[in-house]
């Protein structure tokens, strides 16, 4: 009679797969969450399908010192660099993945020295049987193999491709993230660029109102020897020259502070950092479009990763889901083995294969099966809400700097109109003193009214320009 046990076992395994399966029915995917779609337009502005994030920085700024140092530092910033290396990790994780769909094979060779004992089948069987050239196997029996030993997981269900496009997925949210790293460093450049020209202007401004004051004190001196001006007016002109200085030292301090930066961002201890003059390049006069709100999900980089990350999500679902069906794998070898060397490669006598079948349902960690199914879908359901997340943050980002821009640039316009009329008034009273018909007090105020409305007019332009680059990161450019 033939042996029924293993049609009963296999039969076994087959019912209980079965079940299980059926028991998994009810592990479907989670229910994408509704969220509000994204407006037609942002509060502020006109329809327009044009979008500055596809110009890359080059196309973009128009002053070539500032577009190399933007290039170099592309090159040299280490946390750029850094995230290659992440890139790399990630990039192992998707060859692994792939390479668990494919059969796996590899060569082995082997020793083993084995001893019977006597009073045992093998060991009484082995004493009367006769191997190789007629000789008693030996009691001492060695055993040397080698050959190819393969084995292959069949993906049935899919959690294997399922992982593969996880892995995949991450990777591609890694390049997206490092191109947010490059969106975010092309605006750190620009802004501590433009903050520097400010700067300089900022302290030739001063530079010359001290050689202004400079001019009056000796005026003033002159006057005093001549009985129409006293001490007062040159001490108060004198302490002004003071603070002035003071001003410059801080500029100094601020000059110092962005050089250092933008030496910290090209990994950089020392180098010159080259740059125009504000009257010398038309970096304020940059246009930015936004686009509209649907060109988010095409142009940004972290709405982008957000959405590699909720396919990725959705790809774990589905392998923690089919991690409760059965698993089918085929293992093989084939190879030579004997007893000594001599008759290893002996063929056909010393070839020896073997192919075998596994069939493995989950039996006892069905908790810790379902703990990763549930994990899986609150991560997915978490993929969502960042995405939506991204998009809301986006969305508020670029109508924030939008608004700005409008707002300053009327500020400007109200800024340049003040400050003609104050340079007037400076050069009026200035004659005036030089005529005796006004007091230093009079040319004091409209010194002091003067600056700091040429000042202020420095810092609108520096916010103006900050806007602009701030913007252009929100819609998504600069990684191009």
């Amino acid at each position: 009679m033939k042996n029924k046990k293993p049609k009963k076992i296999i039969t076994i395994l087959l019912l209980f797969s079965s079940v299980v399966i059926a028991g998994c029915q009810s592990l479907k995917d989670p229910a994408q969450p509704t969220f509000e779609s994204l407006p037609m337009n942002y509060a502020v502005g006109q329809l327009d399908s044009i979008n500055s994030s596809m110009l890359s920085p080059r196309e973009l700024l128009n002053d070539s010192l500032l577009v190399d140092l933007i290039d170099t530092v592309l090159v040299r910033n280490l946390s750029l660099l850094r995230s290659q290396t992440s890139l790399l990790q990630l990039e192992a994780e998707v060859l692994e993945a792939r390479s668990n769909l494919k059969p796996k094979a590899g060569a082995y060779i082997g020793y083993s020295n084995r001893k019977f004992g006597l009073q045992t089948m093998d060991g009484a069987g082995n004493i009367t049987t006769t191997i190789g050239d007629g000789e008693i196997i030996p009691i001492n029996l060695n055993d040397f193999n080698l050959g190819l030993q393969t084995s292959w997981e069949l993906d049935v269900w899919g959690r294997l491709r399922a992982q593969k496009k996880a892995a995949f997925s991450r990777f591609l949210a890694a390049k997206e993230a490092q191109n947010m790293v490059k969106t975010w460093i092309v605006e750190q450049v620009a802004i501590n660029y433009f903050n520097l020209i400010c700067l300089d202007e900022t302290k030739r401004i001063i530079e010359q109102n001290i050689l202004v004051n400079a001019e009056l004190v000796e005026t003033l001196k002159s006057q005093k020897e001549a009985g129409r001006a006293n001490q007062l007016g040159i001490q108060q002109f004198e302490a002004l020259m003071l603070n002035y200085q003071n001003q410059l030292n801080v500029i100094e301090q601020q000059i110092n502070s962005s050089e250092n930066e933008l030496r910290r961002l090209s990994g950089k201890y020392n180098s010159d950092i080259k740059r125009s003059a504000l009257n010398e390049n038309s970096l304020t006069q940059i246009r930015i479009a936004a686009g509209l709100p649907s060109q988010i999900m095409l142009n940004r980089p972290d709405v982008r990763q957000a959405e590699q990350l909720i396919i990725a999500a959705k790809a774990d679902v589905i392998a923690a889901r089919t991690a409760f069906y059965p698993s089918l794998s085929i293992n093989g070898n084939i190879g030579y083995q004997a007893y000594k060397t001599r008759f290893l490669f002996a063929s056909p006598q010393s070839i020896a294969y073997g192919l075998f079948g596994n069939l493995m349902a989950p039996l006892i960690n069905l908790g810790e099966l379902k703990a990763n199914f549930k994990r899986a879908t609150a991560n997915q359901f978490d993929a969502y809400y960042a995405y939506q997340e991204s998009l809301l943050i986006a969305f508020t980002e670029i109508n924030n700097a939008i608004y700005l821009i409008n707002s300053t640039e009327k500020m400007l316009e109200n800024k340049q109109k003040e400050m003609a009329l104050l340079r007037n008034s400076r050069e009026m009273v200035g004659e005036l003193f030089n005529a005796n018909r006004s007091n230093y007090l009079e040319v004091l105020f409209a010194q002091q009214s003067a600056l700091a409305v040429e000042l202020e007019f420095i810092e609108l332009q520096k916010n103006q320009f900050a806007s602009k680059v701030y913007l252009y990161k929100s819609i998504g450019g600069g990684w191009r």
